[in-house]
């Protein structure tokens, strides 16, 4: 009678609606094979991993965890339409694996037109499938360094080159003909620059009505457009979380999410791509570590659908060096567009384009920030509101806060080392000799002091002041001081564009 219950028990455990049994599958690009059951992580008799990670995926549901072995993949990995339930998750875990869209270029297909002169026209048949935008994230690869010719999807983009004004190492796109020429010394050979260009349009494609999916420890590199690309399908909603992933130069976005969506991040590592992150929707970022992008390091871009949408930012780092630095838009359809900031570093630098030293909300968006450290940046808001609290604002003379008409400006327990803060409206511009003055105008800043700042020391978390309370950001609670192997210390090399993607250190496994 035991036994018998028992088994009535567990048979009606496992038929409750919803209820799935989870399993662990496994893929090795060297090891597997397809034939295999994949649920072990060596070949076993029959059984072993899969060779490919969108087999795996194909056949994972709701509750199981998909395990890819930390090598290099050349597949897209394609999530379209994969959720699991709630509290079952779909888990894709990549262990460190590294998603790599680029290709060798085929020899073959280049033909020599003058000494040193390379011309390639079956490149806009594939991968480039004869649509002319993506001709603006087209990159090459000559020994390992990215070469984008000045262009960028969201950015100034150089004209291309006539071919007979190319030289060593350049490339360029005739559009009449969508002809592609290289350019090398006469006396070497395509080979020896080792070129490799795009294949793979997105490194992680999640797409349709999505749910219930968490995407972890992965690497995208080199894909013609998006590291991450997050596409719900038209009126319809999507749901997705990453942890500890990486994006590292692809032709647009290190993570781009669209339309109707929900993005939860929990450490992203993004440098070299178009831009470092451009999202849509509604998202929380935690231990962002955002640095060297193209066109832009931060973009909350302007959301197609009704309605207002807000996006978070903590623990997080973000680096500067983009023709544009950070930009807030609201929503396309009127909604507003809320961007909360908490223990977050933003560094900009001196003698680069003004833009790259903006934090921007434009429009109706808003920004809303505690715990924040900015230096070598202003703040440029023509949009909704800036409510700034317990923050440091530092870079000296050639950096501001600039209010535009009708923007709401909530503010105190600041240390500012600035050049001025404007206010259109009441109109007040103040610097340090006339703070005082500017506090009995707006009434804001009543406990915020006005001082010179050395960033050096600032971003070495030394105290500023006298003061015994923290203010600003919390330098240890950051991913790139946190020398723990998580995202800190995540290079990437390419020794030839033949030779596979490296990282100096394993990612960290939740």
């Amino acid at each position: 009678m035991k036994i018998v219950t028992v088994w009535l028990i567990t048979l009606c455990f496992l038929t409750v609606p919803g209820h799935t049994l989870a399993k662990d599958l496994f893929v090795d690009p060297v090891e597997g094979s397809n034939l295999y059951n994949g649920l072990s992580a060596r070949p076993n008799g029959s059984g072993g991993p899969f060779k490919s990670p969108n087999h795996a995926i194909a056949i994972a549901g709701p509750g199981d965890t998909v395990h890819l072995a930390k090598a290099v993949y050349s597949d897209e990995l394609d999530l379209t339409n994969k959720s699991g339930e709630p509290n079952h998750p779909l888990i894709i875990d990549g262990h460190g694996a590294t998603i790599d869209g680029s290709r060798p270029i085929n020899i073959s297909d280049w033909q020599q037109v003058a000494p040193g002169l390379y011309q390639n026209t079956a490149i806009w048949k594939e991968p480039l499938q004869q649509h002319e935008d993506f001709q603006w994230r087209w990159y090459f690869i000559f020994n390992g360094s990215m070469n984008r010719m000045g262009h960028c999807m969201k950015g100034v983009n150089t004209p291309y080159k006539q071919p007979d004004a190319l030289t060593d190492g350049q490339w360029t796109y005739r559009q009449k003909d969508h002809s592609f020429f290289i350019k090398i010394d006469s006396s070497k050979k395509l080979t020896d620059y080792n070129i490799a260009m795009p294949f793979r349009t997105n490194g992680v494609a999640v797409h349709g009505p999505l749910h219930d999916l968490i995407v972890r420890n992965v690497i995208a590199t080199h894909a013609l457009n998006d590291g991450f690309n997050i596409t719900p399908p038209v009126n319809g909603k999507l749901s997705v979380r990453f942890e500890n992933i990486a994006s590292i130069e692809c032709g647009d976005d290190g993570l781009s999410a669209h339309g109707n969506s929900f993005v939860d991040v929990n450490g992203f590592y993004s440098a070299g791509n178009g831009n470092g992150l451009c999202t849509t929707g509604m998202s929380t970022n935690n231990r962002l570590f955002i640095k060297d992008n193209v066109g832009y390091e931060i973009n909350f871009y302007r959301n197609p659908n009704p309605g207002s949408s807000t996006h978070t930012i903590t623990n997080s780092y973000i680096d500067c060096t983009a023709l544009n630095g950070f930009l807030v838009e609201s929503g396309m359809k009127g909604g507003i567009c809320t961007l909360k900031m908490d223990n977050v570093i933003v560094v900009g630098h001196h003698g680069r384009t003004v833009e790259s030293q903006w934090i921007r909300a434009v429009n109706n968006a808003e920004i809303e920030a505690t715990r924040l450290t900015v230096t070598g940046m202003s703040f440029m808001i023509t949009g909704r509101a800036l409510r700034l609290h317990n923050s440091i604002l530092a870079g000296g003379d050639d950096y501001s806060i600039d209010l535009g008409n009708d923007v709401r400006w909530s503010a105190d327990n600041n240390i500012y080392g600035l050049g001025h803060i404007r206010v259109i409206f009441p109109s007040v511009r103040c610097d340090a000799n006339s703070f005082d003055d500017y506090k009995r105008m707006v009434n804001q800043d009543a406990q915020s002091k006005w001082m010179r700042i050395d960033s050096d020391q600032l971003l070495k978390n030394a105290p500023i002041g006298s003061t015994d309370e923290k203010i600003g950001a919390d330098l240890s609670k950051i991913p790139q001081h946190k020398h723990d192997g998580e995202l800190s210390q995540l290079t990437v090399k390419y020794k030839s564009a033949g030779e596979k993607l490296a990282t100096d250190n394993n990612m960290h496994t939740p």
